[in-house]
Order: structure tokens, then C-alpha cells, then sequence
């Protein structure tokens, strides 16, 4: 009969304990084995984690470490001191389930140390935003980006955004100093320069990148801009609107414009020609291949007018090397092609794969690169404010600081894809310091 108080007694304290326990408003959560850098490329891009998943390889291999990979999980771990580092690719498709994505990272009990991504201007300003709104105050994770470039993002989360490939304004620079030193080889002299500048109003880098090559060709070449019409139209910018396309030819829209185009140019035959195209690959292909016949049109209508000279077609990096040497027929280019690689695209260093993309590869392995140096300069959990502060001092084996104002600061140029006379294929010519082939 003494043993009914006893075991009253006990049953008691364990409910004292546990109503004790519940009572707590918060039990702190165990710490991971590990650092994750969350990859936030969207699922429709089959080739984004995969290229990532080389990148850090690569990177990991260079430094001498142990890679562990769980494919069914989307998760490669490096092998880092104290704890490993994990990149997570977290899949989503949409800027709403991207926000939500965030959101979700952010709000748990240990977020992640960095964000990567995300694929566009657009993408990665969602991503900021909901990193500053929903982040701890003692928790923001670094935001890593690679394919957004429009200038103003790199204040989304301030303090916080570090761009491992260039803005817009960097890719103006370089290709219209490349443009200047084609031009300063030709024989005789400089002549006048007239530019035609093309935007896609709805999409904002192609607008922010259009306003930076129109003040570079101003600064550095003194060039004239051609309005869409005459002295009436005060818009500098030729514009155009993004459309459902396929690959069957130019809308009605494009082939219009690439009429008024040559009309303008015309006009002065004697300048050297230049047309402005920040647009994707589909758009750039049918107006320079628009732009040739109206000149092949308009040489035939009337032979003894004075003949229209190459045309040079400048745009940054929403085209590659890859897209330019697979995809655009040569014999189709009204004249030289410049565009803008952020990586050397023939690396030797990057091995070539069926179904891979090395420039990707490459910026993926400078991320990596960055972050497993940066986290192997820490003796314990690495936090956001620890590396950000080593990004901000980080400086390369030739003592240049990689980052400058938070902007990569060294790296990327002007590529050049000359047609041949025949038009059969491209003359590709890299910047001096990039190896011409594999």
C-alpha cells in the first residue's frame, strides 16, 4: 500500500517537469553538422545545378578537399574545418514560390550563411528583399550573385550583396573600349561614329544596360545617337517589347525596326555604323539577319547610292560564346559582333563535358573558390558578419582586392566575333590574356 504514494509522487514530478518544459518560450535548437549556402537556381534550368555542382568540385578539388554528394537531396557537402560546408540547391520556379522559398530559409531556426542566385535581375531583387524582411537582425545571409547585373542591385541587401559577375555599366565599359580599338585599326581616319540603340522596355536589364552603352559611346567615341525618326522624336532609344517568338523568323515589330534602322544610318554612309542590341539570343538573330537583307534591299533598288559599311552589333552578356559559335550563322551578320564574357569561355582549366557550359562552370567555381577560402580562414561556425567582413578584404594572388565597393573588380572583357568574308564562320578573338583555345 506505500508503494501507491510513491508512484503518485513520481508521476507528479514528471508532470511538474513537463509542464515545466512546455512552459519554456523557446529551447534553443541544436546546431547542424554543418554550413549550408543555399543555390537558388530556378527547376526549369536543367543545367544550373549540375554546372554548380562542377564549379564547387573543381574549387574543392584545388584546395584539397573531400566532397560527399547527395544527388536524391540536391546537396554537395565540402568537407571544410571545424564543420563542412553544404551547398543545398533549393528548386523552385516563379518569383512568388522563390519569395516563399526565402522567406522559409530565412524564418528557420538556423538559416542559411549565403544565398547564391538567383538567374535575373528580377529573381535576385525578389530575393534581397525578402532576405532584409524576413532575416534576424543578428542572422542576414550574404547574397552571392552571379547572373544579375543591373547596376542598382548591388545595394539590395546592403552591406550584404557581393556580384561575382559584372554589371552592366563594367560591360559597357569593355565593349565599347574594344569597339574603339577595332575602329583605331582601320585605315585612314577616325571617322564620325553613329549608334542606333534598341531596348526592351519591359525587360530592365536590357533598359539599364541600353543607358550605359549610350553614355559610353558618348564619353569615349563621341558618337552620335539616331532617334527612331528625326529631330521630332526625342527618345534616344529604339525599343522594342518582349513577344512570344519562336524560331521561324522576325516578328513584324523586329522587321520594321531593322528597316527604320538601316533608313537612319543611311542617312550618313560614311560613319561607322553601330547598333546597340542588350536583347536575348532569338531577338539580337533576327534583327541582325533583318538588318542585313534591308541592306542587301536597299544596294539593289539603288546601286549608285553610296553603299552602307559593316554595321557593328554591341550587346553584353545575355548572349555567350557557346550561343554565338553554335547558333548564329555567320553569313546572316550585317558585320563584327561584340559581346561580353564575364569568364575566359575556352578555360583550359575547366574540362569539357557533353551537356556542360563551361563560362558557367567558371563563375561557379569562383563562388566556391571565394567561400571555401573565406570559411578556411575561420576557426569556428562561420557567421554572416565574419564573411562578409573577409569578402570585403579579400585580395587575389597579385594583392588587387577582389571586391571593390562590394563589385567584382577585376576579370571579364569584350569578345569579338568577326565574320569572314565568305561568311562560312567567325573569327573569334578573346581578350589578350585569355588562352585562344582549350
Amino acid at each position: 500500500t506505500s508503494s501507491i504514494p510513491r508512484l503518485l509522487l513520481i508521476l507528479g514530478l514528471i508532470r511538474l517537469v513537463a509542464f515545466g518544459l512546455l512552459a519554456l518560450p523557446w529551447v534553443a535548437p541544436p546546431l547542424p553538422n554543418d554550413t549550408e549556402i543555399a543555390v537558388l537556381f530556378p527547376s526549369s534550368d536543367t543545367t544550373a545545378w549540375p554546372d554548380f555542382v562542377r564549379g564547387v568540385r573543381l574549387a574543392a578539388d584545388q584546395r584539397k578537399l573531400l566532397v560527399r554528394e547527395d544527388s536524391a537531396q540536391h546537396a554537395l557537402t565540402v568537407m571544410t574545418e571545424p564543420i563542412p560546408t553544404r551547398f543545398q540547391w533549393h528548386p523552385v520556379i516563379g518569383s512568388f514560390a522563390l519569395q516563399r522559398k526565402v522567406r522559409e530559409l530565412c524564418t528557420r531556426p538556423n538559416p542559411p550563411l549565403a544565398i547564391v542566385g538567383a538567374s535575373n535581375t528580377s529573381m535576385t531583387r525578389a530575393i534581397g528583399n525578402e532576405v532584409r524582411q524576413a532575416s534576424r537582425a543578428d542572422w542576414i545571409p550574404l547574397l552571392l550573385m552571379t547572373s544579375a547585373t543591373t547596376d542598382e542591385l548591388i545595394d539590395v541587401i546592403p552591406g550584404r550583396s557581393f556580384r561575382f559577375g559584372f554589371n552592366n555599366s563594367h560591360q559597357a565599359r569593355a565593349v565599347v573600349a574594344e569597339l574603339d580599338s577595332l575602329l583605331t585599326t582601320l585605315p585612314g581616319e577616325l571617322e564620325l561614329v553613329q549608334a542606333v540603340i534598341v531596348e526592351v522596355v519591359d525587360n530592365p536589364f536590357s533598359v539599364d544596360l541600353a543607358r550605359h552603352f549610350e553614355r559610353e559611346l558618348r564619353t569615349r567615341l563621341n558618337a552620335r545617337i539616331l532617334h527612331r525618326q528625326s529631330s521630332t522624336d526625342q527618345a534616344s532609344h529604339w525599343q522594342l517589347r518582349t513577344a512570344g517568338r519562336g524560331s521561324e523568323g522576325a516578328t513584324d515589330d523586329e522587321k520594321l525596326l531593322a528597316k527604320q534602322i538601316v533608313a537612319r544610318l543611311a542617312e550618313q554612309p560614311q560613319a561607322r555604323s553601330v547598333v546597340v542590341l542588350p536583347t536575348e539570343l532569338t531577338t539580337l538573330h533576327h534583327l541582325a539577319v533583318a538588318v542585313k537583307q534591308e541592306k542587301f534591299r536597299r544596294s539593289v533598288e539603288d546601286p549608285s547610292s553610296p553603299a552602307l559599311g559593316d554595321v557593328y552589333l554591341l550587346t553584353g552578356d545575355s548572349i555567350d560564346y557557346y550561343d554565338v559559335t553554335n547558333e548564329l550563322p555567320p553569313i546572316a551578320m550585317p558585320g563584327p559582333l561584340l559581346f561580353f564574357s564575364h569568364v575566359n569561355p575556352v578555360d583550359p582549366s575547366i574540362p569539357s563535358e557533353p551537356e556542360s557550359h563551361r563560362p558557367a562552370i567558371s563563375l561557379n567555381r569562383d563562388v566556391a573558390q571565394t567561400l571555401l577560402s573565406a570559411i578556411g580562414r575561420l576557426s569556428t561556425r562561420p557567421k554572416p558578419d565574419q564573411l562578409a567582413g573577409i569578402l570585403r578584404d579579400q585580395t587575389g594572388a597579385d594583392g588587387v582586392v577582389s571586391f571593390q565597393d562590394y563589385e567584382r573588380s577585376v576579370g571579364g572583357g569584350a569578345v569579338v566575333a568577326n565574320p569572314t568574308p565568305m561568311g562560312d564562320r567567325f573569327e573569334m578573338q578573346l581578350p589578350k590574356d585569355w588562352a585562344q583555345s582549350p
